[in-house]
């Protein structure tokens, strides 16, 4: 494990294998995984996220996703977000293994919403209003 992920996992060792039901195994060494957020271009994050390859921008086929169905409340959002303050992303972390990018993208989720971020990845409610929290 990276010696930065393995300080941030131990710190709070519990919190990480009670949310992620799993403890870390050592013997993954396969480095292809990242962590990315999704944010307004004034900076509120909205979105944390892992993957590979292009995973990041399923935000935008969820945009498109809604453009042509109306009925899909989380395009709705992003939509909304693009529309009125514009979006973007950011690679966070790369050349992880699935484990640590899972405790990384735990850790960031954890940090940006006990700053009080609107991440729309844990609750997607849809919405006819301004989202004036950004």
């Amino acid at each position: 494990m990276r010696e930065d992920i393995k300080t941030i996992y131990h710190s709070d060792r519990w919190t990480y294998e009670s949310v992620l039901g799993f403890e870390y195994d050592e013997s993954d060494d396969n480095r292809k995984y990242y962590v990315y957020e999704w944010h307004t271009v004034n900076g509120k994050i909205f979105y944390v996220g892992k993957g590979t390859g292009k995973r990041y921008d399923h935000i935008l086929k969820e945009i498109a996703a809604y453009e042509n169905n109306p009925r899909k409340c989380k395009g709705k959002n992003y939509k909304l977000l693009q529309d009125t303050y514009g979006i973007e992303y950011s690679i966070l972390m790369s050349e992880l293994t699935e484990c640590e990018a899972l405790i990384m993208e735990t850790y960031y989720i954890i940090k940006y919403l006990s700053e009080r971020q609107p991440l729309l990845n844990q609750v997607i409610p849809c919405v006819d209003e301004e989202l004036e929290q950004f």
